[in-house]
């Protein structure tokens, strides 16, 4: 794969799909499976857009296996 920058790196797809869920009071949940990418990287590897992490919480809970992301009400 080709980074923004013009670099090179090489993506690896999970071998597992995973089990997402979205939840937002008034609606009806949507579920879905899929698959992630993992990647080789010297530097770092940018995901979303320039400033995308400010707009949202991200929950790691390791022993259920399981990761919450939330909209960050603040700001």
């Amino acid at each position: 794969m080709q980074g923004a920058g013009g670099n090179e790196f090489k993506i690896y797809k999970s071998p597992l799909e995973i089990d997402c869920e979205t939840e937002k009071r008034g609606f009806r949940s949507l579920y879905w499976k899929t698959k992630v990418y993992f990647s080789e990287s010297g530097t770092f590897t940018l995901l979303g857009y320039k400033g995308f992490f400010e707009s949202i919480n991200v929950d790691l809970k390791a022993q259920k296996r399981e990761i919450n992301i939330t909209a960050n009400k603040a700001g």
